[in-house]
């Protein structure tokens, strides 16, 4: 089975990722197929929450502790087998590749857009409950942070209470996409200002 681009490739026994120069394409039904076979009962949208959240509050891109909180999160803190790590390592790098990355690549990991808005809400709503768990890991950043980012963060707040069971329809699709934009747009703001980003070449993000 392999992911977008043929950068990644899922074995039945192990994961292998290619020595490639883009950024690995993540695929929500495939590492939601890898998890649950390796008995990881948690939603792919929420790990990819937690780990863009911990980056975008300061967690250092090239961090070797990393994988001690998500394995609290979702394994109650024991080591992972080394197909999981391998993905979820294949995850956090990335993820930390599309935050840095000047095109603005980065997108919230959810279910495919032919799922219908009920599964897509709720994993959106999972995405940003993650989201502010892994950013809380890096205590204190929000004392120092900008009126936005705090703003910002407040919103996912709301944002992960909402309400998932959609009627599938024109009005609620357009609404559904400008929050998730809105998200989008906050994750690369947050990271913008508090990430360990080395490379800090775009032009500051701001949601106005």
């Amino acid at each position: 089975m392999w992911l977008s681009g043929d950068t990644i490739r899922f074995t039945p026994n192990s994961l292998s990722i290619a020595e490639m120069t883009d950024i690995p394409v993540l695929d929500f039904d495939e590492i939601q197929a890898v998890l649950e076979q390796h008995d990881i009962f948690a939603n792919a949208s929420e790990i990819h929450g937690v780990i863009a959240g911990m980056l975008c509050g300061g967690t250092p891109i090239d961090s070797t502790t990393w994988l001690g909180p998500v394995s609290d999160f979702f394994h109650q803190g024991l080591t992972f087998n080394e197909p999981i790590e391998a993905l979820l390592q294949m995850m956090f790098k990335a993820i930390g590749q599309s935050l840095m990355d000047e095109n603005l690549p980065f997108k919230p990991l959810l279910p495919d857009d032919e799922e219908n808005l009920t599964v897509r809400s709720a994993a959106f709503a999972s995405w940003t409950e993650g989201f502010m768990s892994g950013f809380a890991l890096n205590k204190g950043v929000l004392a120092g942070a900008s009126d936005d980012v705090n703003e910002s963060i407040r919103d996912f707040a709301e944002i992960s209470k909402m309400t998932t069971d959609l009627e599938e329809n024109e009005e609620n699709e357009e609404a559904f996409f400008e929050v998730y934009e809105y998200v989008r747009i906050s994750t690369l703001m947050c990271f913008d200002e508090l990430g360990d980003n080395p490379v800090k070449s775009r032009g500051k993000i701001t949601l106005h």
